[in-house]
């Protein structure tokens, strides 16, 4: 499964239904990108929070996962789903179409997301929402 960085975040923040999905994941690999890595971090450092504590709960939750890179065939498969959604009136974020992009790119269907707008949109994607 994969994992997207609204679920990320409200892992963080002690939301139970993302614990329970991060839970019932832990029998199989969890995944994210390095695109949810720079939105991760990106927070961290735009709120008014300390960092360094937030920097390191970051760090330390992304070493229980694989954070998989946005290479070649992640950008072919990304700017497939862009230019076809475009084409097709149902435009989404750019960075939704990168990490799509990445997850399908590596054979990976289902991503986990309160973002269910964005990525219902994209075919061959399971979205499990919560």
């Amino acid at each position: 499964m994969f994992a997207d960085t609204t679920l990320l975040i409200d892992f963080l923040r002690g939301d139970q239904k993302a614990i329970n999905i991060i839970h019932k994941a832990v029998s199989a690999p969890l995944f994210t990108s390095e695109i949810n890595v720079f939105e991760l971090i990106d927070g961290v450092y735009a709120a008014s929070w300390e960092i360094q504590p937030h920097l390191e709960k970051v760090l330390a939750m992304l070493t229980k996962m694989t954070v998989l890179p946005f290479d070649r065939k992640a950008a072919l498969k990304a700017g497939m789903i862009s230019g076809m959604l475009t084409k097709e009136g149902k435009k989404i974020g750019e960075a939704d179409c990168l990490i799509a992009g990445v997850a399908l790119a590596n054979g990976i269907n289902k991503i986990a997301t309160k973002n269910k707008n964005h990525f219902t949109k994209i075919d061959g994607l399971e979205v499990i929402s919560y």
